[in-house]
């Protein structure tokens, strides 16, 4: 595993740049006429874009082509390769092992260090998460054993036990009354009432 790290960054060190025209005949790119190479129009102003990596651009009188990404020159012919070789039958570049992309730019290790820093990340935060979860439900029950541990959430975890609801009492009152036959006599009536006596 160190060697290949290693090899990934010594190759990562240099940047090889190929020239397109090295393997195209200049001559046979623009038809025969009296404007320097790769150049034509009427002031011989226009440039010969590599179509594979460029497109021509006019900007009032001005002609230019718009080059890629990791290519350069008047005629975008200059492609950089970083880490890969100009392949002279398609013209792109051919990454070697552990390099990717169509310039070679980008490294497995750079994605698989990424991947493990994201994995981490989520790691940590699930185990956060379960800590959590368990104090919360530890802290619910509310354990005896932790009374003399310090802890920030003890108080507000911790429910006091809740005094028991007070009985509920019935009272009962029986009244009898007791039941004549007929209407009270008046002398009854006279002596519960209890009057007054007047003297005469």
């Amino acid at each position: 595993m160190t060697l290949f790290l290693l090899f990934l960054c010594f190759n990562g060190a240099f940047a090889f740049k190929y020239s397109l025209f090295e393997h195209r005949n200049i001559s046979t790119l623009i038809p025969a006429s009296d404007c320097p190479p790769l150049y034509y129009g009427e002031n011989c102003t226009i440039p010969y874009c590599c179509p594979e990596t460029s497109r021509l651009v006019q900007r009032k009188n001005d002609f230019f082509c718009n080059c890629a990404a990791f290519t350069t020159g008047a005629h975008c012919e200059i492609v950089d390769c970083h880490r890969g070789e100009l392949s002279k039958i398609t013209l792109q570049c051919e990454c070697p092992f552990g390099i990717f992309g169509d310039h070679c730019d980008k490294k497995v290790i750079d994605y698989v260090s990424t991947l493990a820093v994201v994995f981490i990340i989520i790691a940590l935060f699930c185990t956060i998460a379960r800590g959590e979860d368990e104090d919360d439900k530890s802290g619910r029950v509310g354990h005896s054993d932790n009374r003399n541990t310090p802890n920030r959430n003890h108080a507000y975890w911790t429910r006091a036990p809740q005094p028991p609801a007070p009985a509920i009492q019935t009272v009962v009152h029986i009244v009898i009354h007791e039941r004549a036959d007929g209407p009270p006599t008046y002398d009854s009536t006279v002596r519960s009432a209890d009057p007054p006596k007047y003297a005469v």
